[in-house]
């Protein structure tokens, strides 16, 4: 008997334990299938229940059962939204500061710091559309 586990098994034949576990293993794997073919089962009844709902309630109104079908398969295919695209950043440069770039957002520092040396106000929109039209282009 092993100290550790409590184990009783001879060195050629497999541990007890281990048969035990997976004998339980089989079964509770046999269990799981026989649960997803009832829950299918299940599923399947509560669509056929909505179903019926659904074409009752159709006659209920007076409606022409086709004709609704119709319209809910308009409906289903629907293409969807495009997202939104947002059209490319221009990346701008100041031929004035080579290596610098800037291409959407908040002015980078360096920007600011070559607004003040021009006489221009960062804070300022005036001034910043000032700058972009006098000192920025396309790279």
């Amino acid at each position: 008997m092993s100290e550790d586990t409590g184990v009783t098994y001879n060195a050629h034949e497999t541990p007890v334990a281990y048969i035990d576990l997976r004998q339980e293993l089989d079964q509770l794997t046999v269990r799981a299938q026989e649960l997803q073919k009832e829950i299918a089962s299940v599923e399947s009844e509560a669509r056929n229940s909505l179903i019926n709902n659904i074409l009752v309630s159709i006659d209920d109104h007076g409606f022409d059962r086709q004709e609704i079908v119709e319209q809910l398969q308009k409906r289903g295919r629907k293409a969807a939204k495009p997202a939104t695209t947002r059209k490319p950043a221009v990346t701008m440069v100041d031929p004035a500061v080579p290596g610098q770039t800037y291409s959407r957002g908040p002015y980078p520092a360096w920007i600011k710091e070559r607004m003040v040396q021009l006489g221009l106000d960062p804070t300022n929109a005036e001034h910043r559309k000032q700058y972009r039209a006098e000192n920025l282009v396309a790279a």
